[in-house]
């Protein structure tokens, strides 16, 4: 090989390097310019609860903050009632979520009183409703004014037999949730507070027959009509609305006879109280027809449910559902 061949071939040698070394900067050039226009998430602040509510018995608990976008929130608490202890006033944080404690002062607070701490992001303001309620004590007289509205729709007998007062979950109602909804009215309805009472309601010879009632009643014992009367059928005029002749087996039966298909997995049985414009017991027999992959491993199921009058059997609904698995 001459000297002249050898010279072209370190010329073309050279030139490839040189375009090489030319062509990677604008690849790296490329690249930042692409990774420069991902959008970039940003940062969306919430916190965990609209209000927190503190009695004699529950002095302090907890707030989270959390990030449900990306970047970092800064905070800082700009108002907060002088009865309340904060753990930290002010903080930035990168990761999902940062906790706060909130501790009751005891030489500050007076009964019965309500507040709000204001949160400044760096995104927008978080508002939380606090509340201190001394508590209240469910005196035996509204007990027995509570027992009478159930009374009336069932009847002395059948009430002694089957239904009791559940005194562990019977409890005084702090109004922390009402007075945020009508601030107006709160004065109001700290003077006649609210207890939510709750019944055992059991049937020994009815296995199935094991719920609950549940209503509101103020301190004079009368009861709430923008509440619920869950749970308490109406059988003092008509005693066949409290007999639940339909058993399981029964309503299985009938939930077949109504084109309920057989799906993928054994049907679902239950039986509870039915509220909205029907206001009875019922059974609901539920069956799966399918199983959706979703990717990233969630998963739904679907199916439907057959609702069935636990007195006179009656089907009342079928309805369609889908839900999270």
């Amino acid at each position: 090989m001459n000297s002249y061949t050898l010279r072209c071939i370190w010329l073309f040698g050279l030139v490839m390097v040189l375009l090489n070394c030319r062509e990677n900067p604008l690849a790296t050039d490329e690249r930042r310019e692409y990774i420069a226009s991902e959008p970039i998430e940003s940062p969306e602040p919430v916190a965990s609860v609209s209000a927190v509510e503190f009695t004699p018995a529950h002095l302090s608990d907890e707030v989270t903050l959390l990030n449900l976008g990306g970047g970092s929130v800064d905070w800082t608490i700009i108002q907060h009632p002088p009865w309340i202890a904060i753990s930290e006033a002010q903080g930035r944080f990168i990761e999902r979520s940062q906790t706060l404690r909130l501790d009751i002062r005891d030489n500050r607070v007076r009964s019965d009183t309500i507040g709000t701490i204001t949160i400044e992001t760096n995104v927008d303001t978080i508002e939380i409703w606090v509340g201190y309620f001394e508590s209240r004590e469910v005196t035996e007289s509204i007990i027995e004014r509570a027992n009478q509205i159930i009374i009336d729709r069932v009847g002395r007998d059948f009430f002694y037999t089957y239904i009791s007062l559940n005194h562990q979950k019977t409890h005084y109602r702090p109004p922390t949730l009402f007075c945020i909804k009508d601030p107006g009215d709160c004065s109001q309805f700290l003077r006649y507070p609210h207890f939510l009472m709750v019944y055992d309601f059991v049937m020994p010879d009815k296995s199935f027959v094991e719920e609950f009632i549940e209503f509101v009643v103020d301190t004079s014992g009368a009861y709430i009509e923008e509440g619920k009367l869950y749970g308490v059928p109406n059988c003092r005029d008509t005693t066949s609305e409290c007999a639940f002749p339909i058993d399981e087996k029964q309503a299985k039966q009938i939930a077949c006879n109504a084109g309920l298909e057989r799906g993928i997995e054994a049907w679902r049985t239950s039986f509870h109280w039915y509220g909205g414009a029907w206001q009875t017991y019922v059974w609901s027999v539920s069956n799966t027809l399918g199983i959706s992959n979703l990717g990233t491993m969630q998963f739904t199921s679907h199916g439907k449910t057959v609702i069935i009058d636990a007195n006179s059997g009656v089907v009342l609904e079928m309805l369609s559902w889908v839900k999270m698995v």
